[in-house]
């Protein structure tokens, strides 16, 4: 009795601690973002996928929203279109890991890999493709596509850091399996 008072008790403070961690990531992936110019991987895309894979749908939703903005104004695009599609990835990602993905590392590769690729390709036919530059298959081969690959490389590091933080704290799935569990009474095994 005594220690599910404490776990009540402690949790708030953990979610306001593991918010604010992730808070400061992402200032810090929006800062490095928008320093230099060379080529880059876009670290908004894994830090929201990350995040959302341990979150329910309104808070990946959220998430998505935050990170598309700040990738927005990062890349010097149309407010709002890089936050339209991370919302999207990042409640698919949510509804995915909630239904058939389990927390592993290789399973946040293959889809930072792909989401990087659907976000880059469409940076390449609403900015590129459409107003009919030339040689613009050189800027698919020499940017877009380098950028995608270290993002999909840099979404491992970031994974274990995500994890990390919502296995210390709890994660969303964790805590509404935890309050279900204490709903329903232990069953008391009878024979008959």
């Amino acid at each position: 009795m005594m220690k599910q008072n404490y776990q009540k008790i402690r949790k708030p403070h953990l979610q306001i601690l593991q918010w604010m961690i992730y808070a400061i990531l992402l200032v810090v992936c929006y800062i490095w973002q928008t320093s230099g110019s060379m080529i880059k991987p876009l670290l908004l895309i894994p830090i929201g996928l990350c995040i959302a894979s341990h979150m329910g749908e309104i808070r990946a939703m959220l998430i998505g929203a935050a990170c598309g903005v700040l990738l927005d104004l990062a890349c010097g695009k149309l407010i709002g279109s890089n936050a339209i599609c991370m919302i999207l990835l990042c409640v698919g990602t949510s509804l995915l890991y909630h239904y058939l993905l389990k927390q592993k590392w290789f399973n946040m590769l293959w889809l930072t890999a792909l989401c990087a690729l659907i976000q880059g390709g469409m940076d390449y036919l609403f900015y590129y493709v459409i107003w009919e530059h030339e040689n613009v298959s050189l800027i698919w081969e020499n940017i877009i596509l380098p950028s995608c690959w270290m993002t999909a490389l840099s979404s491992v590091p970031i994974y274990f850091i995500i994890h990390g933080i919502a296995e210390t704290c709890g994660s969303y799935r964790e805590q509404k399996l935890e309050k279900a569990s204490l709903s329903y009474p232990e069953s008391k095994d009878v024979d008959v």
